[in-house]
């Protein structure tokens, strides 16, 4: 529940002081991280596939992401697996069925 506080004051831009803070978060500076896979790093922030943003991170064979959608959904997963793919194949899933509702 922690990361879903985070993850909604973050997505709605209650961390910035400034409002155009997160706007340029949002929107500007992203660079693909692999390319061809939709994945795209920014500000501190990732764009999976224009579907979600949101922020990942890894320490000691964990990964963890943690994203917003622009339809409300938030999600957080994480894994034990150390491999590179192991949290962005079912994050790109999550956001793009989650991305689907409502």
């Amino acid at each position: 529940d922690d990361m879903i506080v985070f993850i909604d004051g973050w997505y709605e831009g209650k961390l910035f002081a400034k409002e155009e803070t997160m706007t340029l978060v949002k929107n500007d500076y992203f660079m693909e991280m692999e390319p061809g896979t939709g994945m795209n790093y920014g500000l501190g922030c990732i764009n999976l596939i224009n579907q979600s943003l949101g922020h990942a991170g890894e320490t000691f064979g964990f990964d963890a992401y943690s994203a917003a959608l622009t339809n409300d959904y938030r999600f957080t997963m994480y894994t034990d697996d150390p491999g590179l793919m192991s949290i962005w194949l079912p994050a790109i899933e999550f956001s793009v069925r989650l991305g689907q509702e409502k």
